[in-house]
């Protein structure tokens, strides 16, 4: 339904959206989601942390490749 809703979108309103950007950051969720995944640990408290940190580098990785655009947003409207 939302490749769908894209496509029709893209037809009879145009946005240029990055989809480069978009499957790599697609990508390394699903990657990270099976490297989790594939980390057996008994201890639900270590396991919940490890994962925990997987997730704070993934946000970290975003944050890292959006900064320059979130910067021009944050100058934009103030």
């Amino acid at each position: 339904m939302m490749i769908v809703s894209y496509f029709i979108g893209q037809k009879h309103y145009p946005v240029k959206y990055n989809l480069r950007k978009i499957g790599l950051f697609f990508g390394l969720a699903l990657g990270f989601y099976f490297i989790a995944l594939a980390i057996k640990i008994e201890s639900l408290a270590i396991r919940l942390i490890v994962r925990t940190f997987i997730f704070l580098f993934y946000l970290y990785i975003i944050i890292y490749f959006e900064r320059p655009s979130l910067l021009k947003f944050k100058k934009t409207n103030l």
